[in-house]
């Protein structure tokens, strides 16, 4: 119970140098502008235009500040700002005039209102947007499941068949099951790294793919050979161009999204379909 109240406090009221010197400034700013207003409109026609310039900084410092503290304390700066300059006698507080209570206790409402209700739309913001960062991760933690699996099954098949054959194996037939369980862990090892680089979900950070000019033709028949040692009783048929074809790509990745749609196809059609 301590923590989730310590977790409130601190998401609601947290201390931030810059946003400090956030406040500061709009609320110079804003008491420069009212000072200028005043020696361009002299008498109480401005004292209007003083209220909604200091309600308009709480709002723009609640907006571009963290949690309720700083929009609320920009709010009642304004208004005490406001009785204390612009409010005769000047440069004194005086709470006493007709009507004036009133009015400043309407402004300091209208004030600490805006403030809350810009931190508390930010707030939800950003929880709808850590929302969709998390169902981002599932979705491509369930992605990495199913781009793993291929590599893996090829390995648990031949290293199985070592297992259970191996008295009947020929050396030439060992070598060639041992050689494509090393092919299979390197391309799950280079599988993983491209992973890692694509999965970063970060606001700030992009994905860095390592483009190079691959031949389309020995990407395409490399995901299809892939593709048959899991799948053999399949009939599948690729073409490609007759001229060499050069394309800027992260070879492992393409390769990966072919393999994936071939599977596709391969759970989701009967066992005749041929895949093209």
């Amino acid at each position: 119970m301590a923590n989730r109240i310590s977790g409130f406090f601190k998401r609601c009221f947290p201390v931030s140098a810059g946003d400090c010197l956030k406040t500061l400034f709009g609320l110079f700013l804003a008491t420069a502008s009212c000072i200028i207003l005043r020696e361009l409109n002299p008498g109480d026609d401005y004292m209007a235009a003083v209220q909604v310039i200091y309600v308009l900084a709480a709002f723009m410092i609640a907006r571009f500040t963290q949690g309720f503290l700083y929009g609320t304390f920009a709010a009642v700066a304004g208004v005490l700002l406001t009785n204390f300059i612009f409010t005769y006698p000047y440069w004194a507080f005086n709470f006493t005039l007709p009507g004036y209570p009133v009015t400043i206790l309407c402004a300091l409402i209208v004030s600490v209102t805006t403030s809350t209700m810009t931190a508390r739309i930010k707030e939800q913001g950003q929880l709808q947007l850590e929302a969709e960062r998390e169902k981002m991760r599932s979705n491509l933690l369930r992605a990495v499941s199913h781009d793993l699996r291929t590599p893996l099954t090829s390995i648990l098949g031949a290293s199985s068949a070592i297992l259970e054959n191996d008295s009947v194996l020929t050396a030439k037939e060992r070598l060639t099951l041992l050689g494509e369980i090393h092919e299979d862990a390197e391309w799950l090892v280079g599988m993983v790294e491209n992973l890692l680089t694509v999965t970063r979900v970060d606001g700030a950070v992009g994905a860095n793919l390592n483009k190079v000019p691959e031949a389309a033709e020995e990407v395409v028949a490399e995901a299809v050979s892939k593709f048959r040692k899991r799948f053999p009783e399949r009939v599948i048929s690729a073409s490609v161009p007759d001229d060499l074809l050069m394309v800027p790509m992260d070879a492992m990745l393409i390769k990966q999204v072919i393999i994936n749609l071939l599977e596709n196809v391969a759970f989701h059609t009967p066992p005749d379909t041929r895949a093209r």
